[in-house]
């Protein structure tokens, strides 16, 4: 699926159905860490999703340089 098409299915919710989120590569599950981070950015209630010094954090947990 091609990135435009994303952002328009993203876009075009309707309230009361579930959001469209892309599949998730079978490669990118076998990282749970980033598997987990990416769905709770992905959490309806933005209060729910991580702030972006989380979302940093954890990155540069996952991969130290």
């Amino acid at each position: 699926m091609m990135f435009a098409e994303i952002v328009e299915k993203v876009r075009s919710h309707v309230k009361g159905e579930r959001p469209f989120r892309p599949s998730l590569s079978l490669q990118l599950r076998q990282h749970t860490e980033l598997t987990m981070l990416i769905e709770e950015c992905w959490q309806e209630d933005p209060y729910s999703r991580p702030s972006a010094a989380k979302i940093l954090k954890q990155l540069n947990k996952m991969n130290p340089q």
